[in-house]
């Protein structure tokens, strides 16, 4: 009886997510309409009544629906769903404006955002985006813009092209960002700034003009990602601000990432590296970087303290096949107590993205540069467990400039060292570390 009992409870639980007091359908295609059947009509009743309400389309998929101003559920506008699949055919209805959700636990789900302005700004918690596409065209213009509130997510959705950022996270925290691919944003195609604690899971960012992911905040998490062919890094987190701490970036794909690179300390340096971090106390771990026109991963600074590079595989991608990075495999810069460990780093330094005039003895598989502590220990360079022949361009393991105090321990360095920058052939060279 108790079983059964329970039992009854979940089957009513379950079906009590999907009851709304009031679902009102929308007829008019007419977003400036206030007629009965029109959008704003079913705003403003589901505003008006006191539980939860849905919003639906007795119109065709692809319907565009244009409204001046917007359309503002207001900061009493809680607990509204505005469901875009149509009930005619199941397919997205087109709005061509931008919603504005002031208040709480309100979901934006099927529906296709074109506009020129941000399409979704949010300034309530708890709010849900779900299985949307979205395309901006207006400079310096967001698709889903997250301006306050916590707790919110975006799920199942699509960014096609925006002239600023395909979500950006400007206050609050402990967002969701899930499941969700954007290619073509003119600048980082996710960031995180505010109080931070938010996941980016399962998502990619593809060539865009700027980092596939960035964050200015604290504790957030990268995880089962994708950032590939982006002009400049795929993953940055930025300290600039002073929020930069704790951050987690694991098991990620990141390739062909610093399309347009730049060697020179007037640029920025995520210009510089595949995965970028200039933040205290930021993990890296169980990634795949390679193909990357630059550095595989670089912890450059002296607030970048304490960083974990660990359990990587470097210059190779998830199949086997030897790619390689532009430059160093892991480059630690002026960043005190790093620790790299357990990390395969192999196939550095090789290809037309190295410019043998800057630097041609600067490459490693791993660079430790300008600290006065740290561990580089377990690691493979050059090779791997199989003891296949990977070796990275010049040194395999490198303690250069101002540098002391680095525990080096249980590495396997072979293979490295073969390639002759000024002739652009392989060599018999110096094998060292």
């Amino acid at each position: 009886m108790q079983i059964k009992t329970l039992l009854f409870l979940s089957f009513v639980g379950l079906f009590s997510v999907f009851s709304y007091s009031n679902v009102y359908t929308v007829t008019i295609s007419d977003g400036n309409s206030t007629a009965p059947g029109s959008l704003r009509d079913a705003v403003q009743s589901a505003i008006a009544n006191l539980g939860s309400d849905q919003i639906r389309f007795q119109l065709a998929g692809g319907t565009t629906i244009n409204s001046w101003g917007g359309l503002d559920l207001g900061p009493s506008g809680s607990d509204i769903t505005i469901n875009g699949f149509s009930l005619v055919d199941g397919l997205p209805i087109t709005f061509g404006f931008s919603v504005y959700s002031k208040a709480t636990n309100n979901t934006f789900k099927g529906l296709n955002f074109v506009t020129s302005n941000n399409s979704i700004e949010i300034s309530g918690g708890n709010n849900t985006i779900d299985s949307c596409s979205f395309f901006v065209s207006g400079w310096g213009q967001n698709a889903v813009w997250i301006k306050g509130g916590n707790n919110s997510i975006v799920t199942n959705s699509t960014f096609s092209g925006s002239q600023q950022h395909a979500v950006s996270i400007e206050v609050g925290g402990g967002h969701t960002i899930d499941n969700c691919s954007a290619t073509n944003i003119k600048d980082v195609a996710f960031i995180a700034r505010g109080t931070g604690g938010n996941v980016f899971s399962n998502c990619s960012a593809s060539e865009g003009n700027h980092n596939g992911f960035g964050l200015l905040s604290k504790d957030n998490i990268i995880e089962d990602c994708t950032a590939y062919n982006n002009d400049k890094s795929g993953i940055a987190i930025d300290n600039s601000t002073g929020q930069g701490n704790g951050n987690i970036i694991r098991r990620n794909k990141v390739f062909g990432n610093n399309q347009v690179f730049y060697m020179g300390a007037s640029k920025p340096l995520y210009d510089q590296s595949a995965i970028f971090s200039n933040g205290p106390n930021t993990e890296i771990y169980d990634n795949y970087v390679y193909d990357n026109a630059a550095h595989g991963v670089m912890i450059h600074g002296a607030f970048a303290a304490g960083a974990i590079v660990n359990d990587n595989t470097i210059g190779r991608d998830d199949l086997g096949n030897e790619l390689g990075n532009g430059w160093n495999g892991v480059y630690i810069h002026g960043a005190n107590g790093a620790i790299v460990a357990d990390n395969v780093v192999v196939n550095n330094g090789y290809g037309a993205s190295h410019n043998s005039y800057f630097m041609p003895e600067s490459v490693s598989g791993i660079r430790i540069e300008t600290v006065t502590s740290g561990t580089v220990q377990n690691n493979y360079v050059g090779t791997d467990a199989n003891k296949i022949n990977a070796g990275n361009a010049f040194d395999g393991i490198t303690l250069y400039t101002n540098t002391i105090g680095v525990d080096i321990t249980g590495n396997v360095s072979c293979n490295n060292g073969y390639y002759d920058f000024d002739n652009n052939t392989s060599h018999s060279g110096w094998n060292g570390s």
